[in-house]
């Protein structure tokens, strides 16, 4: 079984706490997160610092129980929670110059900006070409969805900043394997664009 223990070293950074708290009140109501977070954690708190790591165990389960609690699949979750993220955190400034980058520099970074968000991933970009971006995403089996599609929602969210529209999305395959602490899954995915 799945435990806050197992997962203890993988964390995530407060700032995307911080988001999805206000992601969730948003969308559900004020003070749902961290009630949930409560329940799941008794020791937290609710003071969330945006540089402090967090527990990643504990963030996949409470996006799991908004998934539910909202009536959508994680996809749907993770694009949205993304674009949203992306919302707060791009100014007119930044997104001026992402724009000057333009989609392939911009991708090639996202690799970098997913170890700053989290340490449950790792991932490698295998394809950064105008309109065509691959990558393969290795994570614990228990955070392989959840990281596929948060990457993947990431993504989408930067190609919308950038005005940029998502054609397609496709998981090209995955494959298990057995690392030192557990079973990995390996999920390689495609996303096109114009």
């Amino acid at each position: 079984m799945d435990s806050r223990e197992k997962y203890k070293k993988y964390k995530i950074k407060g700032t995307g706490v911080i988001n999805a708290r206000r992601f969730t009140d948003e969308r559900i109501r004020p003070g749902f997160f961290d009630e949930k977070m409560k329940e799941f954690n008794p020791a937290y708190s609710g003071l969330v610092l945006q540089s402090t790591w967090y527990d990643a165990y504990d963030c996949k389960m409470i996006s799991d129980l908004v998934v539910k609690e909202l009536g959508w699949d994680l996809k749907k979750y993770c694009i949205e929670f993304n674009e949203f993220n992306l919302n707060i955190s791009l100014t007119t400034l930044y997104t001026f110059f992402l724009k000057l980058g333009g989609p392939v520099m911009v991708l090639s970074k996202s690799a970098q900006m997913a170890k700053t968000f989290t340490n449950s991933v790792e991932y490698v970009i295998t394809k950064n070409e105008r309109g065509v971006f691959e990558a393969t995403i290795s994570s614990p089996k228990f955070f392989a969805e959840w990281n596929e599609y948060m990457c993947v929602g990431a993504m989408f969210g930067i190609l919308k900043a950038l005005d940029r529209k998502v054609k397609d999305y496709h998981l090209l395959g995955k494959e298990k394997y057995e690392a030192s602490d557990g079973p990995w899954e390996r999920r390689t995915i495609s996303v096109t664009y114009d």
